[in-house]
């Protein structure tokens, strides 16, 4: 499924330069796709990830793209999500690779060099070998990643139709109720994988329920377990 995802990604991005690139792979809805979602969208939006990106002119492609991960997917998606996670199942996480004289030391690294033959860390894996076991080093990678998509059509899919219902979202005024009823309705045949926008859509109803509803956790939290339950 991801294969098939990325190929589709690639084959349409193919005539966009570097950044519109990059921000197309990243992204989780099109900007006609927010156009149809979003209620009252006529005005301008600012594009935090291009304009940093238009500040990155190395002649390093690999640099280049590190950088704006550093600014974004990092700092304010990946790592924060790892700490407020391990945190609230008391786990403590090291990030040792994250040492800023370690960082600043390989950003000088030259691409070809950290990418050897295609091979992903193989300058990491290289200085490691003879250090630790072959097994340790040649392992697939192994993520953190939950079947979160297949829960939205089965054990999650009475939380996302209270969530996502379209009195709901019609009242709150936020987001336009067809669109989002369309979106579930091709996650769910299948036609496009709108696992991360779903779960942005959920968790904006479940924000709103306590910021401008003035709702307690407790209260949400227990409508919401109690209302999946019963479904």
């Amino acid at each position: 499924m991801d294969a098939a995802r990325y190929a589709k990604r690639f084959v349409q991005s193919e005539k966009l330069d570097w950044r519109d690139r990059y921000q197309y792979y990243l992204a989780i809805a099109s900007d006609s796709l927010l156009d149809n979602l979003l209620t009252g969208r006529n005005e301008s939006r600012g594009n935090g990830l291009r304009r940093i990106a238009m500040l990155e002119d190395s002649g390093d492609e690999l640099l280049r793209l590190m950088r704006i991960d550093w600014q974004t997917q990092l700092s304010e998606n990946l790592l924060l999500l790892t700490d407020k996670m391990t945190m609230a199942c008391s786990i403590e996480c090291r990030v040792p690779f994250l040492d800023h004289r370690l960082v600043e030391t390989a950003a000088t690294i030259p691409g070809y060099h950290k990418l050897p033959n295609g091979n992903l860390k193989g300058l990491l894996k290289d200085s490691l070998r003879g250090i630790l076991p072959d097994t340790i080093i040649d392992r697939r990678k192994r993520g953190f990643g939950a079947p979160v998509g297949a829960w939205f059509k089965q054990k999650l899919a009475p939380l996302r139709a209270e969530l996502l219902d379209s009195a709901t979202l019609e009242k709150r005024g936020l987001l336009n109720a067809d669109t989002v009823q369309r979106i579930c309705a091709e996650h769910d045949r299948n036609r496009e994988d709108y696992t991360d926008l779903i779960l942005v859509l959920m968790n904006i109803e479940i924000w709103s329920r306590l910021f401008l509803d003035g709702r307690s956790h407790e209260d949400v939290s227990g409508e919401l377990v109690e209302r999946s339950m019963a479904a």
